[in-house]
C-alpha cells in the first residue's frame, strides 16, 4: 500500500528521493514480522466481515402511521 501511495504522490509532482541512501515507506514490506501481522489484521477483518454478513437480518420496509398528511406535517 506505501509502495502504491508513492508512486501516486510522485505522478502529483512530490520529488524523486533516489540517490538520498534513505530506505523507502515501502522498505517494511521486507520485514517478514511486519508483513505477517498486517496479513493476520486483514485476515480478522475478513472473518469479522463474513460473520456479520451471514448474521444478517434484512428489515421490512418502514410502517406507516394512520396518521393522515396533514397531521404528519
Amino acid at each position: 500500500m506505501a509502495a502504491k501511495q508513492r508512486q501516486l504522490a510522485l505522478k502529483a509532482g512530490a520529488p524523486g528521493e533516489r540517490g538520498f541512501g534513505r530506505r523507502g515507506s515501502a522498505y517494511a514490506y521486507n520485514v517478514k514480522e511486519l508483513r505477517n501481522s498486517e496479513k493476520a489484521a486483514a485476515e480478522n477483518a475478513e472473518r469479522a466481515y463474513e460473520l456479520m454478513v451471514r448474521h444478517w437480518r434484512p428489515r421490512g420496509p418502514k410502517r406507516r402511521t394512520d396518521a393522515t398528511k396533514e397531521e404528519r406535517l
